[in-house]
């Protein structure tokens, strides 16, 4: 936390200068990319002056070198800014970080929570009352008289006994027995038509 809020001072020094810093960064990087321009245009030049003389490879070769050494040099500027400007995103992100947990934001959750809570204990109060009333009605059904167990019995159907169903089952298998004798004696007939054989031409 000590670190947040001493971040957040050395940001609100850094404030004015931070507003600056876009404009400087714009004019840093115009500024490097005019000199990568006429660094290349150089080196252009130079290259043309070397094929006019006898070692070319040579002349060549030391062109490169001050070309490289002056891109790196502007490379290692232009990295700078880039940092600079991380830095400064950086610190923009923590400045709004902090605005979004301002005393504001915390009062809104506070008020947030109490919200919840109340619902919260509204509904425990809704399911309480149910599960009294529930508590009530089984409580007056257990009171209500109930009648005599032989007045049951007699509103039950009676159950079919025993011997009877094994009379209807055997009965069933007769049935079934006949059926399947008549079957096969109407298939042995058939066979006996069909196998005679057919009349001889004259």
């Amino acid at each position: 936390m000590k670190s947040l809020l001493s971040c957040l001072a050395m940001l609100a020094c850094c404030l004015p200068a931070a507003a600056q810093a876009p404009q400087e960064d714009a004019d840093a990087r115009a500024r490097i990319g005019a000199q990568r321009a006429q660094a290349e245009a150089r080196y252009a030049q130079e290259e043309r002056a070397c094929y006019g003389k006898f070692a070319v490879n040579d002349c060549l070769n030391e062109a490169k070198v001050r070309r490289r050494s002056v891109l790196a040099d502007l490379r290692r500027e232009e990295i700078a800014l880039n940092d600079a400007e991380r830095k400064r995103r950086g610190a923009e992100r923590l400045q709004q970080l902090e605005e979004r947990n301002s005393a504001q934001k915390q009062q809104e959750a506070v008020d947030q929570r109490a919200r919840v809570l109340a619902e919260q204990q509204q509904r425990e109060q809704r399911a309480a009352e149910k599960a009294a009333e529930r508590g009530q009605a089984e409580a007056r059904r257990a009171a209500e008289p109930k009648p005599a167990q032989p007045a049951r019995q007699a509103a039950e159907p009676k159950k079919p006994d025993a011997a009877a169903n094994t009379q209807s089952y055997e009965k069933k298998q007769q049935q079934a027995q006949q059926h399947k004798q008549r079957t096969e004696e109407r298939a042995a007939e058939n066979k006996k038509t069909a196998a005679q054989p057919l009349p001889v031409p004259p």
